[in-house]
Order: structure tokens, then C-alpha cells, then sequence
């Protein structure tokens, strides 16, 4: 009776030294992965930077001399019809806008020449009338795609800071959209219609993951709808 219960005593004994050896084990495991990530990270923070070739490429160099909103622009803002084909709005109604979001979007810099402010409106004006696509956007300027892009959602941001309380008043109120439905009535005969909607289609990738589910995506374009009032006032839109 005796040796058995010795037996048993030396049979847990050997588990708990079996136990403590495989914690220790695991603790170093621990150790040894945390070892080796803190190296890959301390790899990649020193991972030499690589030097670009160009400050400014040369290309871009040229933007005080041949970019558009330099060489051209000033000839256009003289041809009214032009310049309303090409911003879709008379040139009082850009010096107007100008005035409102200039003071937002200028920018100032001792190292390279910044981008106009009335030269990133005229960039993000261009970009949304037309619909063409940031990369030519970018080249007609003489800026770099990063900086286009920046530039038009830094305007687009500013713009809509300036203007979203005074052309987009939210939320209507049930007057507000009887108006509007009288509006119509009244202009154009229109009865219970409270907006009419337009659309415009602009190119984009399609995404792997999503089907085609009923829209044109041959060449895989975005529906960008919006809906005005009588007036052409604009009390909402969607995209």
C-alpha cells in the first residue's frame, strides 16, 4: 500500500517537472518570435531610403513658362465663350468663386514655386466639368499626379466648406419642398415633381468583386446624378 502511494507520488512529481519544462519551452518560443520580429522591424526602419532623381523633374520645371493656367489661361479668360466652354461658367462667376476659396487653398512655400490658388481652382474646376481624367489634368498643368490630386480634393474640400450652407440648405422642411413642387407647376407644368435629375457618366476600373448587377459597365463607367430645382438650385445630390 505503501509503494503504490509512493508510485503515485512519483508519477505527479514527474508531471509537474514535465509541465514546467514545456511552459519553459513555450516561454522561450515566445521570446525567440519577439526576437525576431523586434529584428524585421529594426531591418525595415533601416531600410536605405532611395534618393530621387529629380527635385522637381524637368518636365514640371516648366510649369511657369508652359503650363496651362500660365501660357493659356490668361488668353482664354479674354474669350468669354471659351472660357464658359471650357469652366462651364463666365469668368466674373470664377473671380467670384476665387474670392471665396482662394484665401483656403493658397499655399506658400520658401523651397519650390507653389500652385496658384486661381490656378488649383481652374485645375479642380476643369477636372469636374469635364470629366477628364486626373493624369491629363495633372500633364496640361505641368504639376505631378500626387500634386493634382491633391490639389482637386483640397479644393473640392474648401469648396464645399464655402458653399454646402448656402446652396445645399439641409434638411428641407415639408414648405421647402411644396415650394419646390409649386415651382415646378408653375414654370413647367410639372405637376407633384419635386427635382429633376441629370446624370454623367465618368470611366472608372471596375472592381474584381463586384458584377455588373444591371449597370453599364462595359467600359466601366459611374453614374454621377444630380437633382435641381425649377431655378437651377441644387438641394441634394447623389453619386
Amino acid at each position: 500500500m505503501f509503494s503504490a502511494y509512493k508510485y503515485e507520488a512519483w508519477i505527479a512529481e514527474c508531471q509537474r517537472i514535465i509541465d514546467r519544462e514545456n511552459k519553459k519551452k513555450l516561454r522561450l518560443k515566445r521570446v525567440a518570435a519577439a526576437l525576431i520580429i523586434n529584428e524585421i522591424m529594426r531591418k525595415k526602419k533601416k531600410r536605405p531610403y532611395k534618393k530621387k532623381s529629380f527635385w522637381v523633374r524637368p518636365l514640371f520645371q516648366l510649369r511657369q513658362i508652359h503650363g496651362f493656367y500660365e501660357a493659356i489661361f490668361p488668353t482664354l479668360s479674354l474669350d468669354e465663350d471659351m472660357f464658359k466652354k471650357y469652366l462651364r461658367m463666365s469668368t466674373s462667376q470664377f473671380e467670384e468663386l476665387l474670392s471665396l476659396v482662394g484665401p483656403l487653398i493658397s499655399k506658400e512655400s520658401i523651397t519650390r514655386n507653389p500652385v496658384p490658388a486661381a490656378a488649383r481652382l481652374a485645375m479642380t474646376l476643369k477636372y469636374l466639368a469635364t470629366g477628364d481624367c486626373m493624369t491629363s489634368t495633372a500633364y496640361q498643368y505641368l504639376v505631378g499626379f500626387t500634386t493634382a490630386s491633391n490639389i482637386i480634393g483640397e479644393t473640392c474640400e474648401a469648396l464645399w466648406n464655402c458653399l454646402s450652407k448656402e446652396v445645399l440648405p439641409f434638411p428641407l422642411k415639408t414648405t421647402d419642398w411644396l415650394n419646390i413642387a409649386r415651382e415646378f407647376e408653375n414654370q413647367w407644368q410639372f405637376n407633384h415633381c419635386i427635382g429633376a435629375i441629370d446624370r454623367k457618366h465618368i470611366l472608372i476600373k471596375r472592381v474584381a468583386s463586384i458584377g455588373t448587377g444591371g449597370n453599364h459597365l462595359e467600359p466601366s463607367p459611374e453614374n454621377t446624378l444630380g437633382a435641381g430645382e425649377p431655378p437651377i438650385r441644387a438641394p441634394s445630390a447623389f453619386v
